[in-house]
C-alpha cells in the first residue's frame, strides 16, 4: 500500500534579512566567534604579567645643628622585572596578537561561508517551491486527461481504452514527479533551517503544505490497490426543497413516493410553526413524521429537516432557532438544513450577516450531533475566507444557488468554488420555480420537467467526474415540479 508521509517544516518565515539575523546562532560561526574572544580576553591580560617588585620604609629621630628635633618618615616603592621575563612577555604578546588576527580571519571567513551558503540554500528553497508548483500542474492536467478519456467510452470504445491506459501511465507519471519534488523541497527546508537553528513556528504547518494536502490525497487514491475499480456515478442525486412537504405527504399517502423520480436522493422536509407544534405536541402528528422518514429511508432517501428564516442570523432571534431544532431532535432526521439568505434581510440589517452566519452554525453546531448545511448564493460563496470560518464553525454543506439556465455557467462557477474549498460539501441549487416569480433563462420551468430531468442528470455526472466534494443538485421546489409535470 502506498502512502507518502512528508514531515511539515515551515519555512515561511524564513526571509534573506532573517537569515542573516540569525548567522550567530549558527553553531560553525557561534564556535569561531567564542574563540576569537577567548584569544581577545588573553590578549588583554597579557599586559599584567610578569612583573615583580617591593615597597621599603623607614623611620627615626632627626636632630638638627641648632637643636631641633623632628620624626622623619622616608617611603621609597621599586618595581622591576627582569629582562628575561620581559622578552618573554613580548614574545607572548606577539603571540597573542597572532592568535587574535588569526581567529578573526577564521571567523570572517566563516561568516562569509555562512552567507554563501544561505545565498544559495534560500534559492534553492524558492526554486524547489518553483518546482513543485510545476509538478503540480503538469499532475492537475495530467488529472484532468485522465477524467476526460473516461467519458470518451460512450464515443468509441476502442478510442477509449487506448485513451484512457495512455492517459493513466502519463498520470502515474507526474504524480511519481510531484512526490520527487515534495521530497526535494522538503530536503531544502531542512537545509535552510539546519543553518539558521530551529524555531517553535518550524513544526508547524505553512500556507503551502495545506494547499498540497488535497492533492497528496488523490495520489494516494491513485496508488491505493483497494480502490482500482473505476468510480462510477450514483443513480440518486437530486435533493428537493419541500417547504409544504408534509401536507403533501399526508394528502397524497403512497402517492408521494411514486411521484418522486426514481433518482431522488435527499428531501429536505420545512415544517410551519403550527405543524411543528402539533408533531412536538400531538401524538398522531409526532407518529405521521416517523412514518415519512422511515417511508423515506426505505427507499434509501434521506429526510433533512429544512428551517429557513432570515431573522435567525441575528442575535436576538438565534435562541428561537435552537429551540426548534431541540424540540425536533426526537425525530430521525439525517441532517440540518438552513435558508438563512444574506438578501431576505432588512437593507439596513444585511451587515451584520457575515459575522452573525458563523455564529448561528457554531451555536446549531453546539445544539445537535446532525450534519448541518446552509443555503447560500454563489457571489456570498466566492468568500473563501467566509466558508473557512463557517467550516470551522461546524458548517459540513453549502447548497450553493446558481439560478440559470446555463449549464456552461453553472459549471464554470460550483467547479471554481468547490475546488478552492476541498474540505466542504456542496450541492448545486437550481430553480423550477414558475416564470412569475423568477423571469426566463433563470428557472427550468421553461424548460419542461422531463427535459429538464435529463440535463440535470449530464449536468450531475459532468460536475461529479471533475470534484470528489459534490454532493447533487437541489430543485428549488418539489411542488412547483409536480405542479408543471401534472400540467404536461
Amino acid at each position: 500500500d502506498f502512502q507518502p508521509v512528508y514531515p511539515k517544516l515551515n519555512t515561511d518565515f524564513i526571509t534573506p534579512q532573517f537569515i542573516l539575523d540569525s548567522m550567530y546562532k549558527n553553531p560553525q560561526i557561534k564556535i569561531y566567534a567564542e574563540k576569537l574572544e577567548g584569544y581577545k580576553n588573553i590578549l588583554g591580560e597579557a599586559g599584567s604579567m610578569f612583573s615583580s617588585g617591593n615597597l621599603s620604609i623607614s623611620s627615626g629621630v632627626q636632630s638638627g645643628f641648632q637643636g631641633s628635633s623632628g620624626w622623619n618618615v622616608m617611603a621609597a616603592l621599586t618595581v622591576s622585572m627582569p629582562f628575561s621575563d620581559k622578552k618573554w612577555q613580548d614574545v607572548s604578546h606577539s603571540k597573542n596578537l597572532l592568535n587574535v588576527q588569526k581567529a578573526q580571519l577564521e571567523l570572517d571567513y566563516q561568516e562569509k561561508a555562512y552567507k554563501d551558503a544561505a545565498n544559495s540554500y534560500y534559492l534553492w528553497l524558492q526554486s524547489r517551491c518553483e518546482n513543485l508548483h510545476t509538478a503540480k500542474d503538469r499532475f492537475d492536467a495530467a488529472l484532468a486527461s485522465y477524467k476526460i478519456a473516461k467519458l470518451r467510452s460512450s464515443i468509441d470504445p476502442g478510442d477509449y481504452f487506448y485513451n484512457v491506459i495512455k492517459s493513466k501511465y502519463y498520470l502515474y507519471q507526474t504524480a511519481n514527479d510531484y512526490l520527487e519534488a515534495a521530497l526535494d523541497l522538503f530536503k531544502a527546508k531542512a537545509d535552510i533551517l539546519g543553518l539558521v537553528g530551529f524555531s517553535d513556528n518550524v513544526y508547524k504547518n505553512s500556507d503551502f503544505d495545506k494547499s498540497n494536502e488535497d492533492l497528496i490525497s488523490k495520489i494516494s487514491d491513485i496508488f491505493d490497490s483497494s480502490k482500482i475499480i473505476e468510480k462510477t456515478s450514483d443513480d440518486k442525486y437530486l435533493n428537493w426543497y419541500a417547504w409544504n412537504g408534509f401536507e403533501l405527504y399526508k394528502n397524497l399517502g403512497e402517492n408521494f413516493w411514486l411521484k418522486l423520480p426514481r433518482s431522488t436522493k435527499r428531501i429536505f422536509l420545512s415544517l410551519n410553526k403550527t405543524e411543528i407544534q402539533r408533531v412536538s405536541s400531538n401524538q398522531s402528528d409526532a407518529n405521521n413524521l416517523n412514518n415519512f422518514i422511515q417511508e423515506a429511508n426505505k427507499r434509501d432517501i434521506k429526510v433533512d429537516l429544512l428551517l429557513g428564516d432570515p431573522d435567525w442570523v441575528l442575535d436576538k432571534y438565534r435562541s428561537k432557532l435552537i429551540g426548534i431544532i431541540a424540540k425536533l431532535s426526537k425525530f430521525n432526521f439525517s441532517g440540518i438544513q438552513l435558508d438563512i439568505e444574506k438578501n431576505q434581510l432588512p437593507e439596513g440589517e444585511r451587515n451584520f450577516w457575515d459575522e452573525g452566519i458563523v455564529k448561528t452554525i457554531s451555536e446549531v453546531h453546539a445544539s445537535t450531533l446532525l450534519p448541518i448545511g446552509l443555503s447560500m448564493n454563489y457571489k456570498e460563496a466566492g468568500n473563501h475566507k467566509l466558508l473557512e470560518d463557517l467550516r470551522a464553525a461546524g458548517l459540513n454543506e453549502v447548497i450553493l444557488m446558481i439560478y440559470t439556465t446555463n449549464t456552461n455557467k453553472i459549471i464554470e462557477i460550483g467547479d471554481k468554488i468547490m475546488k478552492e474549498n476541498p474540505k466542504l460539501y456542496f450541492s448545486i441549487a437550481l430553480s423550477f420555480e414558475p416564470v412569475n416569480v423568477l423571469p426566463d433563462g433563470e428557472t427550468f420551468a421553461t424548460i419542461g420537467a422531463n427535459n429538464s430531468l435529463a440535463i440535470w442528470k449530464n449536468l450531475y455526472e459532468n460536475l461529479w467526474m471533475q470534484n470528489n466534494n459534490f454532493n447533487g443538485i437541489t430543485i428549488q421546489s418539489l411542488k412547483d415540479f409536480w405542479s408543471l409535470k401534472n400540467e404536461n
